[in-house]
């Protein structure tokens, strides 16, 4: 008899522990469908996996590990939109996945309010992705992208059409952008983005951005972390609170600033406006006629490399406790003459004359050397 009632535990036990490893009770939905219709889904709460096939249809699956209970569910199509709604009766129950297989040419509303949302497959269509806790992914999207978390990463591949990524806390990685405008933010993590056609802007709260090359305007902007950029086709704005900036290359008026870090510009063709509170200065400057420049550091060398045929008026001042005639030649190197020089107790007063004089360059150094060099483009 004891026997027998121990096999009978074990065969419980095996029974509940094999029940916990089953999906249970599915939900599934099938809608015929047409390359450029819509998706309009959205679960409370739940995980979003889609995928892409060949067939004429969208296939949708709603799957747990948990058992559930539905509060509300709609699954009807009107015209070319399929809409699909489901809320749970239990909101913290995020083991609820609903899977959905769709045409590659497809338009994607979907929204969830807890959980991941996975794209896994390239898309032609639009894109709206809403979260209100998870992360987003993505694979190619031939169209625009929308893509908003409340509070998780943002990853995607290549985009072609205009791009919108918002998270209050992650970070943010995506590809190249074709044809149209990036604007991407996080309230605290990275962002990394590689080439985009047209204008960017690009904002976190703490964190460093690195950005490829820019088709249009860059603005961007972190409260703590480092900022790179190759090169930009029009102005450039950078600024940080803490760290260091890079910039290979623009084609209009640069801004960069940082409180603390080193600032380095590359192959400007227009002005520049830097400023650091500690750190170093380097700027390749070809000025256009009728602008002016200002490089200022509190803290460090300054370096200024500009063309021997650059028209152009530079007026250096030079702040310093330590100056006497026996090493200003150390204090100031520059490959153009001096048209005034004056020494004082407190530093240097310099100007240059380039070309018999032109767009307007004012450097501010304290605390530095500073190098005025001939630039062979």
């Amino acid at each position: 008899m004891k026997s027998k009632l121990t096999i009978s535990v074990i065969l419980i036990f095996l029974l509940v522990i094999s029940s916990f490893g089953q999906e249970s009770n599915p939900i599934v939905k099938t809608f015929p469908a047409k390359a450029g219709e819509n998706l309009q889904l959205s679960i409370d709460p739940g995980n979003i996996e889609i995928q892409t096939w060949t067939k004429n249809e969208v296939n949708i699956e709603v799957i747990s590990k948990k058992k559930y209970k539905v509060e509300n569910l709609v699954a009807a199509k009107t015209g070319s939109t399929i809409k699909f709604e489901i809320v749970l009766e239990d909101s913290w129950n995020n083991s609820v996945t609903v899977k959905v297989k769709a045409p590659a040419n497809f338009n994607f509303d979907i929204e969830t309010t807890g959980g991941n949302i996975n794209i896994e497959n390239a898309i032609t269509g639009k894109l709206n992705a809403n979260t209100d806790g998870g992360n987003v992914s993505f694979e190619n999207v031939n169209g625009e992208v929308y893509v908003k978390t409340s509070g998780g990463n943002i990853s995607g591949e290549n985009v072609e059409g205009s791009v919108g990524l918002h998270t209050n806390g992650g970070n943010i990685s995506l590809g190249n952008v074709k044809s149209g405008k990036s604007d991407i933010d996080t309230y605290g993590g990275n962002i990394s983005v590689g080439n985009v056609d047209s204008d960017l802007s690009a904002k976190t709260h703490g964190g460093s951005i690195s950005i490829g090359n820019v088709g249009g305007n860059a603005n961007v902007f972190t409260y703590g972390g480092h900022i790179s950029m190759e090169k930009v086709s029009g102005s450039a704005n950078m600024e940080t609170y803490g760290g260091h900036l890079s910039l290979e290359g623009a084609s209009g008026d640069v801004v960069a600033k940082t409180m603390g870090g080193h600032i380095s510009l590359e192959n400007i063709t227009g002005s520049i406006d830097a400023s650091t509170s500690g750190g170093h200065v380097t700027a390749e400057l070809s000025p256009k006629a009728n602008t002016k420049s200002t490089l200022e550091t509190s803290g460090g060398n300054m370096e200024l490399k500009i063309p021997a045929s650059a028209k152009a008026t530079i007026y250096l001042k030079l702040e310093s406790d330590e100056i006497d005639e026996k090493n200003v030649d150390d204090l100031v190197k520059s490959d153009f003459p001096a048209a005034t020089f004056n020494i004082t107790e407190d530093g240097i007063n310099a100007t240059y004359l380039l070309n018999g004089g032109g767009a307007k360059i004012t450097l501010k150094c304290s605390g530095g050397e500073v190098k005025i060099k001939k630039w062979n483009k």
